[in-house]
């Protein structure tokens, strides 16, 4: 059967295929991470030294490592009879097993840990002066959170365990050492009686861990 004739001034209707949609990205696709992610945390709630900065560098989804400094301010009595010191600086790393926000992480440094006491005795001060500096490991574990405008806030939970050593524990005599004989009577029975029971304060304090716990951070990347 021969085709219709096509009336005059028309021409055939040309089929123009239609092009495909994009494919739809999934509604929870993750968005690309960088593969180095540098990040300034602040403690804002830190114990025991709740001044606190670390420099972070987060690789990928899955490792991060820091450098920490903390301090607790300089603390003294009004009358300068005794003084307490503390400040520690480590380094950190964090593993992030599910590529998400958890981490397991650890950190090892050094504690500087300085105190003194002081009374008058026999018209001079008699001070003793115990430094329990050591070096420590921190395990770790917490939550960190970077969001895509560079905010970033974390909690971390850890524990402090220091190196054992012996603290170095000194007398002094209006600002003099103080030997364990000599000096005015009655002073070194005094000074060799304080100088045991600080000794003995220093030893529990670098025996055992405490807590090193961030409540809050906060940051920038």
């Amino acid at each position: 059967v021969p085709p219709s004739p096509t009336p005059t001034g028309m021409t055939p209707a040309t089929v123009v295929p239609e092009t495909p949609p994009p494919p739809e990205r999934p509604p929870f696709a993750r968005e690309p991470e960088p593969v180095f992610r540098p990040a300034i945390l602040l403690g804002i709630i830190s114990l025991p030294r709740p001044i606190e900065v670390e420099a972070v560098l987060k690789m990928g989804r899955t490792l991060a490592f820091g450098a920490q400094y903390s301090m607790l301010p300089t603390l003294s009595l009004p009358d300068n009879s005794a003084s307490l010191k503390l400040d520690a600086a480590q380094g950190t790393f964090r593993w992030f097993p599910f590529s998400g926000v958890f981490y397991l992480g650890g950190g090892f440094g050094f504690q500087r840990l300085q105190a003194s006491i002081g009374q008058m005795v026999e018209g001079g001060s008699l001070r003793v002066n115990a430094d329990m500096s050591t070096f420590f490991i921190s395990p770790q574990l917490g939550w960190l959170w970077f969001t895509r405008s560079g905010f970033c806030i974390g909690i971390n939970l850890g524990v402090q365990i220091p190196f054992p050593r012996e603290p170095s524990v000194d007398v002094t005599y209006n600002g003099q050492p103080l030997p364990s004989q000599g000096g005015p009577t009655g002073l070194a029975a005094t000074a060799n009686d304080d100088k045991s029971k600080v000794a003995d304060v220093a030893r529990v304090i670098m025996r055992y861990p405490i807590p090193n716990i961030d409540l809050l951070k906060i940051g920038f990347a």
